[in-house]
């Protein structure tokens, strides 16, 4: 953590102009463990980014189907790495869910949505958008079960979670960006409303969903 403090960026340009963006910086170190078992771990590494990027390649080419597999075997891979790797293991669920949710496969996909959320919960801060993402997901399980009400409570926590991350944002391409998601929540969430009659509720979400759509403009990526 030292040496990374003492080094030097150029900064995210947006239109010429700096902006405030978050990364992370990975830097391979050893705590004393054998060589033997640091090869594992790399060679763990190894396997785990090359499955997720395969699995992430069919779901962006709508092959829901070939997915099923690479994505759920991600799932086990990233149960080998270290314990501290929530980060890998939250990712790997809901690309899980995600290939079975749009295979209609509704409660195999809802159960990778919930272990997704739990890790979420309990590993990000309040004001990360990925939080908002997992509550949409387990939204949409619950929608596909046929629970209403429990989809209705995790769209409404999609959209705090997201507005949020979004007020806590600095960056106008991740401002954009999160009102985008925020839109698609209510999207879902006014569906459901008019599935279960709330109009008054559905005309509400709809004016929240103009107000939120003219926030948006294009915006080139940092």
């Amino acid at each position: 953590m030292d040496a990374v403090k003492q080094w030097n960026y150029k900064p995210f340009l947006v239109d010429g102009e700096p902006v405030a963006v978050t990364t992370e910086i990975e830097v391979p170190f050893s705590l004393g463990i054998s060589d033997a078992d640091y090869q594992v771990e790399r060679k763990n590494d190894e396997n785990y980014f090359q499955r997720q990027d395969e699995c992430r390649a069919l779901l962006k080419a709508s092959k829901y189907s070939e997915a099923e597999s690479p994505c759920r075997s991600l799932v086990e891979l990233a149960e080998k790495l270290p314990s501290e790797r929530q980060n890998e293991r939250r990712i790997a669920n809901g690309l899980s869910g995600r290939a079975l949710f749009f295979q209609k496969k509704f409660p195999q996909a809802l159960t990778f949505f919930q272990r997704e959320l739990a890790i979420g919960e309990a590993s990000l801060k309040p004001t990360d958008a990925e939080l908002g993402y997992a509550y949409h997901h387990v939204g949409w399980g619950y929608h596909g079960t046929g629970d209403l009400q429990k989809a209705q409570s995790h769209y409404e926590q999609a959209e705090a979670a997201l507005r949020k991350a979004r007020e806590h944002m600095d960056g106008d391409f991740f401002k954009n960006q999160y009102a985008k998601d925020i839109l698609s929540v209510l999207r879902d969430y006014i569906v459901l409303l008019r599935q279960t009659s709330q109009e008054d509720a559905a005309a509400e979400a709809q004016k929240r969903a103009d107000t939120i759509a003219e926030e948006i403009h294009p915006v080139k990526a940092p």
